[in-house]
């Protein structure tokens, strides 16, 4: 079950809740290549999720915030595809918890 705050921030378009590791999670030079997928079908389509190829994101667990940053490579229909500075399959597999990937815009100042 999603945080309020994470499902608030899912309907504006600015995190997914409830995704899971789908495949292999691929080392490539020092970044980790995950591939997401929803637990459940609220999204048919994540091309229309908010997110962009490029774009910064944080990926948290139900109980903790923030286990890895990176970007996305990759969008599909039911995909997204994350390079990551650290692997979160340990924080995911240890806890049995459900993942929440969120944007951030940057503000330059």
């Amino acid at each position: 079950m999603p945080i309020p705050f994470f499902s608030f921030r899912e309907k504006r378009g600015k995190c997914l809740c409830s995704m899971v590791i789908t495949g292999v999670v691929m080392t490539i030079d020092d970044s980790y290549v995950h591939t997401f997928q929803k637990h459940c079908d609220q999204f048919s389509d994540l091309c229309k999720s908010g997110f962009t190829v490029g774009e910064y994101v944080t990926v948290s667990t139900d109980n903790r915030l923030a286990v890895a940053t990176g970007t996305v490579c990759d969008i599909t229909k039911s995909t997204l595809t994350l390079s990551l500075k650290r692997s979160v399959l340990i924080q995911v597999s240890l806890y049995l918890q459900q993942i929440v990937c969120s944007s951030y815009a940057c503000v330059a100042r």
